[in-house]
């Protein structure tokens, strides 16, 4: 029976480190909006408007195009409240994580000019486009940063100026999701396996982005509102191990990772001369989010087992708790200063309130308050080998996000000791950004 082993292993190479919250969502869509800590629903002004606020496309004229990368690294400190228990206390550790954005707007000509625009961002994980796990909520995990936000993230969408003071926007954003199943026949007699199969797809999750903006030049105003509809990669890995009819072994693995949820964001924006100040308020609809461990069922049966008296007695299934995940209301603010007509600097605050409540239960799902403190610059400059006409614009930005430490208190049968838990964040980004007309 050694053999049957080998189902949930293969199975298990699917699933790999985790990550939950965007990195748009955790730190900002580009180096301008990360030095403006995130608030950016309602003075995005390049292609990240695809993601934060589809209806600001409508408010761009030229077409550009933009690159850049971040680095974010993780330093997250999981101890026991008794020193005494560190040795068999093993915690899991973030990764450092970076990767590339890129985007582009294309206003459109014609009897629209000016009033119709397209826009696409996307942000491509150096580690590859897509990690998910079902982490054991058994061991201590950081929800939103083990291995960082590793997803790749893809926005589209399109925003039209209806009128002088109003503009309307619609997108969606995409994400990748895994099925497949796996089969083995195990032949006793001879010790084979005779038959082997593996049968994967990976295919695509969609949610919606709407959202709205209100323009008052005279007065230097503009409100935003946007909509971006609940997101996650849901796996489901069915695995059969046949040895013949005599015994057979079905390994159901299940579950939802990368879940993002329903997302409502309203800010204003007001610009005073050479002064531009920011704020917005996200709410998220965290109270939704499923249980993030993975769900496996076990099923064994056949005549061997039936003569055994075993049917039905070795079947298993693990049962997963409700998170008791909560709503949150996070507040962003940001300022950007053109201290010249190519030279400004940029300031900002977050904070993330955690969905997740205080582990002193049975779970281990890590996380906690956030702050996170902000800044970055933006240089214009001609090129120098005179390929390009326009100015070519430089943004670099730095963030430092704070986890103060949280205590889960744990009862004298738990799987883990009681510990103390908090840590920090730190990100660096730059990018490019090219206005061609």
């Amino acid at each position: 029976m050694r053999r049957l082993a080998i189902a949930p292993l293969v199975a298990a190479m699917f699933v790999a480190a985790p990550a939950r919250a965007n990195y748009f969502e955790i730190f900002g869509g580009d180096p301008r909006g990360v030095g403006m800590g995130g608030a950016q629903v309602s003075s995005a002004n390049d292609y990240t408007a695809t993601f934060f606020n589809p209806a600001l496309l409508g408010l761009q004229k030229q077409f550009s195009f933009g690159m850049g990368y971040s680095w974010e690294q993780p330093s997250m400190d999981v101890r026991p409240v008794n020193q005494g228990n560190s040795a068999s206390f093993q915690p899991a550790k973030p990764l450092d994580f970076g990767g590339a954005t890129l985007g582009v707007v294309f206003p459109l000509g014609g009897k629209v000019e000016n009033r119709l625009a397209l826009g696409v961002n996307l942000f491509m994980p150096a580690i590859g486009m897509i990690r998910t796990e079902g982490v054991d909520t058994n061991v201590p995990a950081w929800y939103q940063y083990e291995s960082g936000p590793a997803r790749m993230v893809l926005a589209a969408g399109a925003g039209a100026r209806i009128t002088d003071w109003l503009t309307a926007g619609v997108g969606v954003q995409v994400l990748g999701a895994l099925q497949g199943s796996f089969n083995f026949t195990y032949n006793i007699p001879n010790k084979s396996i005779d038959q082997r199969g593996i049968n994967t797809d990976f295919v695509s999750r969609t949610a919606p982005i709407a959202g709205l903006a209100l323009n008052f030049k005279d007065a230097g105003l503009r409100f935003g509102f946007s909509y971006r509809g609940a997101l996650e990669v849901d796996y489901h890995l069915p695995t059969t191990v046949s040895m013949g009819s005599d015994a057979q072994m079905e390994v159901g693995l299940d579950g939802v990772a990368q879940y993002t949820p329903h997302t409502f964001s309203l800010g204003a924006t007001w610009r005073y001369e050479s002064l531009i100040t920011s704020a917005e308020l996200r709410y998220a609809l965290w109270s939704r989010a499923p249980n993030p461990a993975t769900l496996v069922t076990m099923k064994i049966n056949g005549n061997l087992i039936k003569a055994t008296g075993l049917d039905g007695k070795l079947d298993a299934e693990a049962v997963n708790q409700k998170p008791g995940f909560v709503d949150t209301l996070s507040p962003y603010f940001g300022l950007e200063y053109l201290v010249v007509e190519r030279f400004a600097v940029r300031l900002g605050y977050a904070f993330h309130a955690t969905p997740v409540p205080l582990q002193n239960g049975d779970m281990n799902i890590l996380d906690g308050n956030s702050h996170t403190i902000a800044g970055g610059v933006g240089v214009s400059f001609d090129d120098p080998l005179e390929i390009f006409a326009r100015p070519i614009h430089l943004e670099l930005a730095a963030q430092r996000l704070f986890i103060p430490e949280r205590q889960a208190s744990k009862s004298a049968g738990s799987n883990v000791p009681s510990y103390v838990y908090g840590g920090q964040v730190s990100s660096v980004s730059g990018a490019l950004r090219y206005e061609f007309f």
